[in-house]
Formats: structure tokens, C-alpha cells, sequence
């Protein structure tokens, strides 16, 4: 799992907000609540929604991508393959679906 920084103010109204520092799913992401669970609670929220949006987009979440058996493979290996795959786009479906393939890879 990706780990993202999140930045969480005090507003002057005493309630809270929280943002991440990077892009996820394609967007920041905001939370905001009268504590900082809730604006936690609400930033997890707007996670879900973007996730949603973004698979419904025909994308796939690179930390949903597996690569077997990962121990034949160097990190950056592994890395460029589910970076190239995330790129990839499917049409939309009303179904989860899951693809297997065999690779190659020739070294050079």
C-alpha cells in the first residue's frame, strides 16, 4: 500500500480539516469535520469515492496490481511493470474482473 502524507489544520471556527500532500486517485484528496476524526472519517469518505470514480474510469490502482512470483524480479523490475500496466484503460463493467497473463522478459 502507497503511503501519502496528510495534512491536518485547525480552522479559526475550531473545526478541522485534512488534505493529502500528493495526488491520489488521480486528485487531492479533502476531509473536514468538527474533530480530527471526523474530518479523518471524512477524508476516508472521499477516498472510497475517489477509488470508485477511478475504477469506474477504467483504471487500475497500481497497489491492486500483483505480480507472482514477485521473487524472480528486481524491485525496479516490478515497479516499471505495474507502472506500465496502470496505464492501461478498460471499457467499464458492472463486475470486478480479474486478468492472468504470462510475461517475458528479454534482457538486452
Amino acid at each position: 500500500m502507497t503511503k501519502v502524507l496528510v495534512t491536518v489544520s485547525q480552522a479559526t471556527d475550531g473545526s478541522f480539516w485534512c488534505h493529502t500532500e500528493d495526488d491520489v486517485y488521480g486528485g487531492g484528496l479533502n476531509g473536514a469535520g468538527a474533530s480530527v476524526k471526523d474530518a479523518k472519517q471524512d477524508l476516508m469518505e472521499c477516498l472510497e469515492d475517489a477509488k470508485a470514480d477511478y475504477v469506474e474510469s477504467g483504471n487500475v490502482p497500481q497497489n491492486e496490481i500483483q505480480i507472482t512470483p514477485a521473487s524472480i524480479l528486481t524491485e525496479i523490475v516490478k515497479s516499471e511493470i505495474i507502472e506500465q500496466i496502470s496505464r492501461w484503460r478498460f471499457e467499464a463493467a458492472d463486475y470486478v474482473a480479474f486478468a492472468e497473463f504470462d510475461y517475458k522478459i528479454v534482457k538486452q
